[in-house]
């Protein structure tokens, strides 16, 4: 489990738990990371590396691919799959540009940002997708990214 001796200047731990994770920025604590770990296993996160406000600086200390690899080094081996549940910004549109390439929904997946990190953390088995096809409801996406093989990042 972190403390937040194991953060890099700049982060800020607010909650650390078996089940719960939450990591800051020190000065823009809307830049952040919030994970919840499943009794099964799954990991459900939302992170938020960058300002979309544009009359604001864009970043602050906090960077989301270290959020991401402290997240998997607190939930270490407890995890069995992350969860990219996608309604908006760059994920979801990623996703949807790369289907409209051509690519299988697995290939979609894996070219997000979600996906190369679950990926580069041996996270790159996609099993399941599933999209919203309502018209009555905000379009979404649900991946599960299941271990491929050891993973190193939670080390």
């Amino acid at each position: 489990m972190l403390s937040q001796a194991d953060l890099p200047n700049g982060y800020r731990l607010v909650v650390a738990s078996a089940a719960e994770l939450m990591i800051q920025d020190w000065n823009k604590p809307e830049l952040m990371i919030r994970a919840t770990l499943e009794e099964d296993g799954e990991l459900w996160f939302y992170v938020q590396a960058e300002v979309e406000e544009p009359t604001l600086p864009k970043r602050g200390f906090v960077r989301g691919r270290v959020l991401f690899d402290l997240m998997l080094l607190h939930f270490g081996n407890e995890v069995n799959a992350i969860i990219g549940f996608w309604t908006r910004g760059p994920n979801y549109v990623e996703f949807h540009k790369r289907l409209a390439e051509g690519y299988s929904e697995a290939e979609a997946a894996l070219a997000t940002w979600t996906g190369k990190n679950a990926d580069r953390a041996c996270f790159g088995d996609v099993r399941t997708i599933n999209m919203s096809k309502s018209t009555d409801t905000r379009p979404w996406v649900k991946i599960e990214f299941h271990r491929t093989g050891e993973n190193d990042v939670a080390r």
